[in-house]
């Protein structure tokens, strides 16, 4: 028979390490038996976890801190004390015998230990900040509210604030039990978490760190190599670490890091990631006048800018820069000209056909995660390819390239013609779409005439998707016709899950840097650079929950040589 206590006393420290350990615990369960629900509870506890840690924090510091209201918690504990035999009482004693006193809720909780602490972690827009605050928002719509979890974001995030959050707490929690059984404990629990998140990311940043070094030696080559990691794996991520780990490794490395793409739409949108997610204050070059200034600046900076901006001349700096070139299409044999003296460096989720080619400027590869182990790993979805074939008898299908000034009256008939046959095809295809997996689509078109025209079309045979305002309506097209602040409330409202549109009629341009998870099918009617096919692949394969895969439906049988798209 069992001995059995009636009284369990447990600790906050106590309860706060079983809180975290039982939160990675269920993120493994999860993991092995694809239970949502785990997924769930694992959020919650480690919520629960870090709350309990930051209230450990302050009661070490002045336990009544951990008071909403501070003053209120004195006047009770001192009423609290005149009761017989609770002469002794502490001021943790409160909450067993005080209904009218609360605990600090959990953002003042984390505001509290930050200013009151000085812990730099914690404050306003610190990395560890962010994930906090993120963790809790999930937290609180799961408790109070219903929501989608997207599980590639959960499982990111659980996995980022393990490390930051475990160090903080070894360096300001006073018990040394806990520093030294409780956090390796934690840390053990949480390694398959760990493993599935970062552990590409740490190999490939740490082969990246070597090669660095390896180049530097003067009797070594400037070519440091390539890390070729599959789009939609978090190679940005694997960028953004490895620029991080530098700087913190190699001191004798003094100068700038100039990261270039190959379209400046890319360039903001990676000075924006690296800014915002990794606080690294990189700096955007627009133009002639930033570069120079940039370049006979004496501290070292992170300079993001596209190959483009630099072809106004041959030759930049004599200083040893690391250059990084990200996800380039072609290689640019300039850029030794323009960085004579630099190091070599290239990451890239672009197939390299071929890979030989890119050894000359960049050296061997390094280190590489393949768009197949991604989809195994479940961090990508695979993408089907569809070669349509739709024209109705009598229809003359025109080429776009011809028509870009419709003039001719034959050519705009036949045109016409074409769209309204594409409509009916395309209303019942996405209608068959959306009941295999609920998500959005875009139909990419030549011309901002035709994304008017075919929007017309469609209208006509599905007028239920029509919208009379910017905020209604199941189909919209987009267009460098429209002001900035208009596009920019459609792209927004293509982003939520919860909105009605869900069919978006637009140029490729616009797809260029674009990120929504959302979208399940891309509807292919003009030709498209082989660039742009890349950027489709990428989009497609985002994770999301209940996507199955990425679709593109090819109306102009294109060559697709992608290793991201499933043979039918």
């Amino acid at each position: 028979m069992t001995n059995q206590t009636t009284n369990l006393r447990i600790g906050l420290l106590e309860n706060c390490s079983h809180s975290l350990k039982r939160g990675y615990e269920m993120w493994s369960q999860w993991r092995n038996n694809d239970d949502a629900w785990l997924l769930k509870e694992s959020v919650i506890w480690v919520h629960h976890g870090i709350e309990l840690a930051l209230k450990q924090l302050l009661v070490e510091s002045n336990e009544f801190l951990v008071f909403q209201d501070v003053n209120k918690a004195v006047d009770r504990l001192g009423l609290l004390r005149k009761k017989k035999g609770m002469e002794d009482a502490g001021v943790l004693d409160l909450f067993e015998h005080d209904d009218k006193i609360m605990s600090v809720g959990f953002r003042n909780l984390v505001n509290r230990a930050a200013i009151t602490l000085s812990i730099s972690e914690l404050v306003e827009n610190a990395k560890l900040r962010k994930k906090i605050d993120s963790l809790a928002k999930y937290r609180n719509s799961m408790v109070h509210f219903s929501l989608e979890l997207n599980i590639e974001e959960v499982s990111s995030l659980l996995s980022e604030i393990l490390s930051p959050l475990l160090s903080m707490l070894e360096t300001e929690i006073k018990d040394e039990s806990f520093k030294k059984n409780d956090i390796p404990n934690i840390r053990e629990i949480a390694k398959p978490l760990q493993k599935y998140i970062e552990q590409i990311r740490f190999e490939n940043v740490n082969k990246a760190i070597r090669a660095t070094h390896n180049a530097l030696s003067p009797e070594e080559s400037n070519r440091v190599g390539i890390i070729w990691q599959a789009q939609g794996s978090g190679l940005s991520l694997t960028l953004a670490s490895y620029i991080d780990k530098l700087r913190q490794t190699t001191p004798k490395f003094n100068n700038h890091i100039f990261i270039l793409v190959d379209r400046m739409e890319l360039a903001l949108q990676l000075h924006l990631f690296l800014n915002q997610e990794y606080d690294l204050n990189s700096h955007l070059l627009k133009n002639n006048s930033d570069l120079l200034s940039a370049i006979e600046s004496e501290s070292p900076e992170i300079l993001v800018s596209s190959i483009q901006k630099f072809n106004f001349q041959e030759h930049i700096t004599e200083k040893e820069c690391l250059v990084i070139c990200y996800n380039f299409h072609s290689v640019y044999k300039k850029i030794e000209a323009f960085f004579p003296n630099s190091l070599y460096l290239l990451f890239t989720g672009i197939p390299l056909n071929p890979i030989e080619k890119y050894f000359n400027v960049f050296g061997k590869l390094i280190g590489e995660y393949t768009f197949q182990q991604a989809v195994h790993d479940d961090i990508a979805k695979p993408i089907r390819l569809e070669k349509c074939s739709f024209i109705s008898e009598g229809v003359t299908k025109y080429k776009p390239e011809e028509f870009e000034n419709p003039v001719n009256v034959s050519l705009l008939k036949a045109s016409n013609e074409y769209l309204i046959s594409l409509a009916q095809h395309l209303t019942k295809h996405f209608d068959l779409r959306q009941k295999e997996a609920i998500g959005k689509g875009v139909i990419i078109v030549s011309n901002i005439l035709e994304t008017v025209t075919l929007y017309d079309q469609i209208i006509k045979i599905k007028p239920e998707w029509y919208g009379d305002l910017g905020s209604t309506g199941s189909i919209k097209s987009i267009s460098s016709n429209e002001s900035l602040a208009k596009r920019n409330f459609l792209l927004n409202r293509f982003r939520s899950e919860e909105d009605s549109l869900s069919l978006l009629i637009t140029t490729a341009s616009f797809l260029v840097g674009y990120d929504n998870p959302l979208i399940h099918s891309i509807y292919v009617t003009c030709p498209i650079s082989h660039q742009l096919q890349y950027n489709i692949a990428s989009l497609l394969s985002r994770n999301h929950k209940g996507k199955l895969n990425g679709l593109i439906v090819d109306y102009t049988e294109l060559d697709w040589e992608l290793e991201q798209i499933v043979k039918l």
